[in-house]
């Protein structure tokens, strides 16, 4: 069993979703790096798009991209929704009623 606290929830569905059978608990984390950006975005703007917000996000957390150095592993955009879809073991998920990412 993995388990992440906030950004280690990412953490926590890769290593699930890369080990079939592991179980993987995320605790208060994030759906993926688009949301986040926009979230903080309207704290610090009311005015920004949002289209602004998702370019600059697309341009910084790039998917699909391969390192010879970790063969079968390739980038998500920081999407931790994606692949806590294909986790093959339980997906535990705690969350706070006041934490907006």
């Amino acid at each position: 069993m993995v388990h992440g606290l906030s950004i280690g929830g990412g953490l926590a569905a890769a290593a699930a979703k890369a080990n079939p059978g592991v179980h993987c608990t995320v605790d208060q984390t994030f759906v993926n790096s688009e949301e986040v950006a926009l979230i903080c975005a309207k704290e610090v703007s009311q005015s920004l798009p949002s289209w602004i917000v998702t370019r600059a996000v697309k341009s910084m957390f790039h998917v699909d991209v391969a390192d010879p150095r970790l063969p079968g592993y390739v980038t998500d955009g920081y999407n931790t929704e994606a692949k806590l879809t294909k986790v093959l073991g339980q997906v535990f998920v705690l969350s706070a009623s006041q934490d907006d990412m």
